[in-house]
């Protein structure tokens, strides 16, 4: 049934609303929820009072007065935000780029977009972070800070990293995502630069398997129709190239072999080899 109402509410809102077509796929994930509520109640209690002004109200765009085009666009800027963070747990650089990217999709003028692209992102990085079954929390006056770590092939959130920062130099990467530049902690002087950092960072998520290489092209070269071949072979390795150089040696070993015709990925051997973290504030 619902299935059916939202192919019906979307062509008619194409049809009719053109200029709002774009903030459907928000507003309906916003309501859909409570759509399910409504089925659930028994027939009896059908139809509800004024069904059709509680539906609007429930999205949280409508009220006693009108509102501007500024709710909807922060609506499904939001909206659209939140769910890639939890899906795809994005860093915080990827979080301002497609900010920026969703923001102006949306409709956004420039002053709007750079509000979004200044405050969105960590907002996410808090509602993402924040321990699950908590009774309380402290608002301000945090005394320690919190840090998010991915090492071992986990994800994990901690009061302090102190323990960890004594052994930094025995891991290949110790990587502060926090930091504008990435410098080793092995060989002084050497930078990894942003996409080689990206790169990284998707393999110690996917741990021990292989990814499809248009995958990899699509997610973190992000290329709309990634073609493989030899010329995008070469991008890649640059990228391994890179890390390699960046923990003086050591990290191709960990790569699976023959990696570009059957999927790139780190072997599980990997485990000790990376220390990846991000402060929550």
């Amino acid at each position: 049934m619902l299935d059916g109402v939202r192919e019906i509410a979307k062509r008619f809102i194409s049809e009719n609303y053109s200029d709002e077509a774009r903030f459907f796929e928000a507003m309906w994930t916003v309501l859909c929820p409570r759509l399910r509520d409504w089925k659930r109640l028994p027939a009896e209690a059908w139809p509800l009072p004024d069904t059709s002004r509680m539906a609007a109200t429930e999205v949280g765009l409508t009220g006693p007065e009108a509102v501007d085009l500024v709710t909807p666009i922060v609506v499904a800027t939001m909206g659209f935000l939140m769910r890639e963070a939890y899906e795809k747990d994005l860093s915080l650089e990827e979080l301002e780029a497609l900010t920026g990217k969703t923001a102006a999709h949306f409709g956004a003028n420039p002053g709007l977009t750079a509000q979004l692209v200044k405050h969105a992102p960590g907002l996410c990085e808090a509602v993402t972070s924040a321990k699950p079954g908590a009774k309380k929390a402290v608002v301000s006056g945090i005394e320690s800070p919190q840090y998010k770590i991915w090492s071992r092939g986990k994800c994990v959130i901690v009061d302090d990293i102190s323990g960890y920062e004594r052994k930094k130099r025995d891991y290949l990467f110790w990587i502060d995502m926090d930091e504008k530049k990435h410098m080793s902690v092995r060989i002084p002087g050497v930078e990894l630069k942003r996409m080689a950092a990206r790169l990284l960072f998707y393999l110690v998520q996917r741990l021990g398997k292989r990814v499809p290489v248009t995958d990899v092209l699509r997610e973190v070269f992000e290329d709309e129709i990634p073609e493989p071949g030899g010329t995008e072979k070469n991008r890649i390795d640059q990228q391994l190239s890179a890390l390699e150089k960046f923990c003086g040696g050591g990290f191709r070993e960990h790569v699976f072999e023959e990696w570009f015709e059957k999927g790139l990925g780190l072997k599980r051997s990997f485990l000790e080899g990376y220390f990846i973290y991000r402060s929550l504030r």
